[in-house]
């Protein structure tokens, strides 16, 4: 088991803390369910965390009832603790970025891949939904060679890196 590599404090009304529970913390706390990984990278929406692994793997908590979770079981109720998102694509991920009520991953082949209310900031995922999981992260038409993405409340900003190597 390696030490833990993320702490949260905060506001916990949706259990976006990771903690297991709905309580408020002034003060930062180890998120426990995540100890046997490493976290590379950390985003966080109103209400809503998202991380991704060494191992490429993204981890949602927190509010979901706009998908933002890209768990189906999100959208009905709060996930107060860490649940790995299934493989959404073939790539690996590196890279989380959170909005407001949306969630974005970039892969290591810069494709960007999105969950939420994708109206919100005009990045609607193209890609036909999975009826198993309709809230699955899918891909974004249009963006490719993505190497750093941003999500406001209501837009979006794609950094493009022409020598990724996309496919």
């Amino acid at each position: 088991m390696t030490p833990p590599n993320i702490f949260t404090c905060g506001l916990n009304g949706n259990g976006q803390l990771g903690q297991e529970d709905f309580v408020d913390r002034c003060d930062p706390m180890p998120v426990n369910a995540l100890d046997d990984r490493m976290i590379v990278s950390v985003g966080c929406g109103s209400a809503h965390t998202a991380v991704v692994s060494q191992y490429g793997d993204m981890i949602c908590w927190g509010n979901g009832r706009n998908g933002q979770l890209g768990l189906f079981s999100g959208v009905d109720r709060d996930h107060e603790a860490p649940v790995q998102l299934p493989a959404f694509c073939d790539d690996q991920v590196v890279k989380v970025v959170c909005g407001q009520e949306v969630t974005c991953a970039i892969t290591d082949k810069g494709h960007v891949y999105m969950c939420g209310r994708e109206s919100n900031v005009g990045l609607g995922g193209s890609a036909p939904k999975n009826t198993a999981n309709p809230t699955m992260p899918s891909a974004v038409e249009g963006l490719s060679n993505i190497s750093s993405l941003a999500i406001g409340s209501v837009h979006g900003v794609a950094v493009y890196q022409s020598n990724l190597e996309s496919e």
